[in-house]
């Protein structure tokens, strides 16, 4: 409940921004679209949606969700970038494009200081460690334990920055040897999990 409070409050806060905007000039004429560098179903996709709605209805214009997932969230990134600063492109996006990627990345191909006009947070979302029910191992320290006694055979997937750094962080701290999968999205790995098509 805490959370949807936290959601509201900043979506009160960004449709004051807007607002003002409005106030300025006849704004919005035209749809709004909300980039989401990461793919359908994902946490910002999720978040993007619930804030794409209430601003239609209360702007009283459509809001197109683009998902433009890869590369760590940088294609999505750099489209935000390119956009026109016209207003009517908003990009919801986290710490793996904004933080992390210019530490994880030689060169990025747009500015995650100067390419953007930030409004504000939006959202907190947890990050959870999972596996298939199938794993003999209920807890962390069991799977620490269960990939001890068996170096080099277990995998673990990340489809964003927000997931790779943890996942290296345990195999690193735990002394664990795991192969890292990326992914497109988090969804997508999700998806390979339950059915599992990998360790």
């Amino acid at each position: 409940m805490h959370a949807f409070r936290s959601f509201r409050r900043a979506l009160a806060c960004l449709l004051a921004v807007c607002a003002s905007a409005a106030s300025a000039q006849a704004w919005p004429s035209k749809p709004l679209t909300i980039i989401v560098p990461f793919g359908a179903g994902s946490g910002n996709d999720q978040v993007a949606r619930l804030i794409g709605q209430e601003l239609a209805t209360s702007l009283g214009q459509p809001v197109v969700i683009e998902n433009k997932a890869g590369a760590g969230g940088n294609i999505g990134a750099a489209a935000a970038a390119k956009a026109a600063p016209d207003g009517y492109t908003l990009f919801v996006t986290t710490n793996t494009t904004q933080a992390a990627n210019p530490s994880l990345y030689k060169q990025l191909p747009y500015d995650p200081i100067k390419d953007f006009a930030p409004v504000g947070r939006i959202a907190n979302t947890p990050a959870l460690l999972v596996v298939r029910p199938s794993l003999p191992a209920k807890n962390l320290p069991e799977l620490i334990a269960l990939a001890k006694s068996q170096p080099g055979k277990f995998t673990y997937g990340s489809g964003s920055a927000g997931t790779l750094v943890p996942g290296a962080m345990l195999t690193f701290e735990a002394s664990i040897d795991m192969v890292h999968v990326p992914y497109k999205s988090i969804p997508d790995g999700l998806k390979d999990v339950m059915g599992a098509r990998w360790t």
